[in-house]
């Protein structure tokens, strides 16, 4: 009976495998929403065990594509990202590795290997060439694109790193290895990882990589968009890969076009504004010195002018409040009671600037830091209640045991990893509560006066300051 039970554990085994779809086989083609062609593809040994790969219309295998990997958030699914509109890209919609197929220290490469496996599979089949490589992502995916620009990964180009950033400080400015690599980050400005994605800024402005880009989204939170500027940096990217002056001529037409719209513009106030988002334009590294110094001197210009000097005062206010709120997420801070002061130090400059589009920011900054400030609150009243707070002691006690010890026990060792995902597990359950706490969105809702000064300054999405917040 034993034997019998142990042959018919091994056939069904095998019956599994042979069902099982086979790494690279099309699993399902259809057409999406906006037109593409997308196989679905099988992938073993992933949290979906499939990936996707959407063709851009007109799909011609003589020619030459630049690939977008797109990595989903924590509750998404693998499809095509923010390459969709571009004629020029293969969006790869990939699906994360399980978790005992990656190693402690390999995330980021192990990932990458993943991505080359897929792309040789449909290239084999397509028979078409890859010219760029793009990693990038929204929310966890954002962590992965972030994760795989601090890794010296071959043939990767850039990274686009959205609703995401860095966790906190300690990471030292990448100083060699990646002057190829050129890194996008995009935030909502009211997204809780706005933070995170500031702290990505000041890693990348300070690394030495082939370039940075940078766009804060007004008025959305934890999103991801195929804006005009997010569009123009894959295009930028994808360029890259051809002869230099076909590039130099794009970014002059770009901003040539740009430089005239900015012309017809009266007011001085958006004129520089605008001047100042061409200046960090994708395009606007890649134009002659002639170009770059028309721009530079209409800056100048209208700097001189007294209601752009007032405006710059209230708006070095208002990013000096952003860089503390950076610092305090940089050095690991979560305190309430601090979060506390951002939310009193926005809700002041959103009532009494005089520059409806400060105002307007500061609105919405005091949005995010009364969601963050709710947020930890709640969890302190939640984590008081259970074990966590005599967990945590062990926790740190140990830890500092174990950190400075020059041969720790493994007792010790496993008794810290024990300590530390019973810490996680309770921590993820006391943000949970919140989700289903009226209360705590109560909460959440902006005192009325602020209320009145975000409806009142709402602008359009064409509008000059629609797409400004690129931290100058």
């Amino acid at each position: 009976m034993k034997l019998y039970l142990q042959l018919l554990l091994i056939l069904s085994s095998c019956v599994l495998r042979l069902s099982a779809a086979l790494d690279g086989e099309v699993l399902e083609t259809y057409t999406s929403s906006s037109g593409r062609m997308v196989e679905k593809i099988a992938f073993n040994d992933t949290q979906h065990d499939y990936v996707t790969v959407s063709y851009p219309k007109g799909f011609d295998a003589s020619k030459s594509y630049h690939i977008n990997f797109w990595y989903h958030g924590t509750s998404g699914k693998p499809t095509s990202g923010i390459e969709d509109s571009l004629e020029s890209y293969i969006g790869v919609g990939m699906s994360y590795l399980d978790k005992d197929k990656v190693p402690p220290n390999g995330y980021a490469t192990k990932h990458w290997e993943s991505c080359l496996a897929v792309e040789r599979n449909f290239t084999k089949r397509r028979k078409v060439k890859i010219s760029r490589r793009i990693v990038s992502g929204v929310s966890k995916g954002g962590w992965m694109a972030y994760y795989m620009s601090l890794e010296p990964l071959e043939g990767l180009h850039g990274t686009g790193i959205i609703a995401a950033g860095m966790h906190q400080g300690g990471v030292e400015p990448i100083k060699s290895q990646l002057d190829h690599l050129a890194v996008f980050v995009g935030t909502g400005e009211t997204d809780s990882n706005y933070p995170h994605a500031q702290m990505a800024v000041d890693f990348f402005k300070k690394s030495k990589i082939h370039s940075f880009c940078y766009e804060e989204w007004l008025e959305e939170g934890h999103v991801s968009i195929a804006s005009p500027r997010t569009l123009e940096w894959l295009k930028v990217q994808g360029k890259r890969g051809g002869p230099k002056n076909l590039l130099v001529e794009y970014a002059e037409k770009v901003v040539q076009q740009k430089l005239e719209k900015i012309q017809k513009l009266e007011e001085h106030t958006q004129k520089y504004i605008a001047v100042r988002h061409l200046l960090y334009a994708p395009t606007a590294q890649y134009v002659s010195a002639q170009t770059k110094g028309v721009i530079k001197s209409l800056g100048k210009e209208l700097t001189a002018q007294a209601e752009v000097k007032s405006w710059l005062i209230e708006y070095h206010k208002f990013r000096s409040m952003v860089q503390r709120e950076t610092k305090f997420y940089h050095d690991g801070r979560r305190e309430p009671e601090l979060l506390g002061g951002f939310v009193k130090g926005y809700q002041k400059l959103a009532l009494e600037s005089a520059y409806p589009s400060i105002a307007r920011r500061a609105s919405y900054a005091y949005m995010r830091n009364l969601k963050n400030y709710t947020i930890e609150e709640l969890k302190e009243e939640y984590l008081a209640t259970t074990e966590y707070p005599s967990l945590k002691v062990e926790f740190d006690a140990l830890n500092k045991k174990v950190s400075t010890s020059s041969a720790p026990s493994q007792e010790d060792i496993n008794r810290r990893q024990e300590l530390f995902s019973k810490i996680r597990t309770l921590a993820l359950d006391a943000g949970m509560q919140g989700f289903y706490d009226v209360e705590w969105h109560k909460k959440m809702q902006p005192d009325a006066k602020v209320e009145h000064v975000i409806k009142s300054g709402r602008v359009s999405k064409d509008s000059v300051e629609a797409y400004s917040g690129h931290g100058f």
